[in-house]
């Protein structure tokens, strides 16, 4: 009596994942933990810079947390009607231009303003980030897929409050100025050009 040996197909990422998918959307990770932090440190030179008071500097660090928490629910509905990758892109494009805004702003207020719209982008992304990862991949793949989504938390975490560090300690007082172009410039390098995060059932049908 002869015995039937079947055997499993290892679990691969899901029809529509691109190799470059995990790349992207971990940059735009990273950047949004390491905004939230980067400015924390950078505080006394942006102070200095700007001529701003305690509490109006104080605006920049909550205006965008506030923004990114004000929106995160906003935005996961918007990517289930119109596309996660569109939303996405939304996002990314939107916290390019904010972080140029900030390292242009001439005042405070604008600089507020900018930082909000910072938080609002990173809004725009998350959501579709999670969704994306959990779509896009199955079985080890995705586990693997979220492992590396915490850590490059993290690593942006850590690493914003290292970036802010020089800002803080030169003498110069446009110092501060130089955080939010190398945020812009990791962004733009991480545009999602060519790999579609998408996949069948990644965006839910609209109800009739």
């Amino acid at each position: 009596m002869s015995t039937a040996v079947v055997r499993t197909a290892a679990p691969r990422p899901a029809a529509g994942a691109h190799r470059g998918l995990l790349p992207v959307v971990l940059t735009a990770t990273f950047m949004t933990s390491l905004d939230v932090f980067v400015v924390n440190v950078a505080l006394p030179s942006l102070q200095s810079g700007l001529g701003a008071g305690r509490a109006a500097v104080q605006w920049t660090v909550a205006g965008f947390a506030l923004a990114l928490a004000a929106g995160l629910v906003a935005a996961g509905r918007l990517g289930d009607r119109y596309g996660r990758r569109r939303v996405f892109a939304l996002g990314l494009a939107l916290f390019t231009a904010a972080s140029a805004g900030c390292g242009l702003a001439p005042g405070v207020g604008v600089l507020v303003a900018a930082r909000v719209l910072q938080g609002g982008a990173a809004a725009l992304m998350g959501p579709q980030v999670l969704v994306i990862l959990r779509t896009a991949y199955e079985g080890p793949a995705q586990a693997r897929a979220f492992a590396r989504y915490g850590l490059t938390m993290g690593v942006g975490a850590v690493l914003g409050q290292l970036i802010g560090g020089p800002a803080s300690w030169s003498t110069s007082r446009s110092a501060w100025r130089c955080w939010p172009w190398s945020a812009g410039a990791s962004r733009s390098r991480g545009r999602p050009g060519g790999p579609a995060p998408t996949r069948p059932g990644s965006r839910r049908p609209r109800p009739r």
